[in-house]
């Protein structure tokens, strides 16, 4: 038989044996910890260890993405990241600029999800396709013109709010319009 570390837990209840299936107070046998006779005795110590485990259980998991000058980008590549911000059930703290694509975080992301600093600044714009040229060595990106039917479907999904002030500023264009975060007051919440 081999021979594996013992130690009384008595003195030490937080000992975890090297091997999983040893028992904790008897060496000759292999059984799992809660079929041993320590977790099988009623002590205040199995009451302490019970009840933190049911208060980690319990303790709803409190995640929060901060989008803090974010730039923009592709819009499917954004539209895929907050869908997942969503699935995942993550808050959203807007602290600084959130320009372009970045602001589909109001179209996708739930309200109650969202709050917006005093510092939250949104930049809106039409969408634009992007050309690819390669060069050899290198490949750059060059602005090929609007894309009437995504700028529209931004637009869309923007909500009504939201959609009130750019028409309110002429619309979206090719012209940066930049949203300054008291707009949204009452209707997203202060972080």
């Amino acid at each position: 038989m081999r021979a594996y570390p013992y130690i009384l837990t008595n003195f030490n209840p937080f000992w975890k044996p090297l091997h999983p299936q040893i028992s904790l107070l008897n060496k000759d046998k292999v059984v799992p910890l809660w079929q041993s006779n320590w977790w099988r005795r009623r002590t205040p110590m199995r009451y302490v260890l019970l009840l933190l485990f049911a208060a980690l259980m319990s303790a709803p998991a409190h995640a929060q993405v901060r989008i803090s000058d974010d730039p923009g980008g592709r819009v499917e590549a954004y539209i895929e990241l907050y869908k997942g911000i969503r699935a995942a059930g993550y808050s959203v703290m807007i602290d600084g600029k959130c320009l372009s694509a970045c602001t589909l975080v109001l179209s996708y992301v739930p309200r109650k999800k969202v709050c917006v600093t005093n510092r939250a600044v949104f930049g809106f714009h039409a969408a634009f396709d992007v050309e690819l040229r390669n060069y050899g060595f290198f490949a750059t990106q060059h602005y090929a013109g609007p894309n009437p039917k995504v700028t529209n479907s931004m637009m869309n999904s923007y909500p009504k709010v939201v959609q009130e002030w750019i028409r309110h500023q002429g619309g979206l264009t090719q012209d940066l319009k930049m949203m300054p975060a008291s707009v949204l007051n009452g209707f997203y919440k202060r972080c």
